[in-house]
């Protein structure tokens, strides 16, 4: 074996290093104790703990922007939603008289046609909808939200069809993603990888 220069770790203890260096003439000849690494043909320097890195960082911090992000598009998606719309500017309440299933030949789906009952300036109407939904959300004699045209009020658009599911889902995710990100953030910063 070769003789190499070892350069202790900092962290080793004063005693440690006073017994090692006492011995550092005799450490050539001597077999290798349990204690001393091995000649791999490289000098050892200054080892240090190994801190978790930037990567990581970078990591949870985009998950905790991606949280913030999924929890202002669900706000703002919700605050805008239900609310009139270009021409269709007047809001009341209707009734759902009927609902038409209807099989789709093109897609070989069945969907369904609410058919809306209201009044307008004591004018009543009764239309069926031009939009239709996959599955059966309406059942008759519900009341729901609509918007319709003033100026045309056989024209309208039905409101919450969706009723703000997709948009809790969001804010709930975001709310997750920031969680799991400051619960890992903490973690990582606490035991010092």
């Amino acid at each position: 074996m070769k003789n190499k220069t070892v350069v202790l770790n900092e962290h080793l203890s004063e005693e440690y290093k006073e017994k090692l260096s006492q011995n550092s003439g005799n450490i050539v000849n001597e077999q290798p104790s349990a204690n001393m690494p091995e000649d791999f043909g490289f000098e050892i320097k200054n080892v240090k703990p190994h801190r978790y890195g930037i990567i990581s960082t970078i990591i949870i911090f985009l998950i905790i922007i991606a949280g913030l992000v999924l929890i202002i598009c669900g706000a703002v998606i919700s605050s805008t939603k239900g609310k009139p719309h270009g021409k269709y500017t007047q809001q009341i309440f209707a009734e759902i008289s009927t609902i038409y299933a209807e099989k789709n030949t093109k897609k070989d789906t069945i969907e369904y046609y609410p058919e809306v009952h209201y009044y307008v300036d004591g004018t009543e109407y009764k239309i069926k909808s031009t939009k239709p939904t996959e599955y059966s959300t309406y059942t008759e004699g519900q009341q729901i939200e609509i918007i319709y045209n003033p100026d045309q009020p056989d024209s309208f658009q039905i409101l919450a069809e969706n009723d703000g599911k997709s948009e809790s889902a969001l804010v709930f995710t975001g709310i997750i993603f920031m969680i799991f990100g400051f619960v890992v953030f903490m973690i990582k910063s606490k035991s010092n990888f």
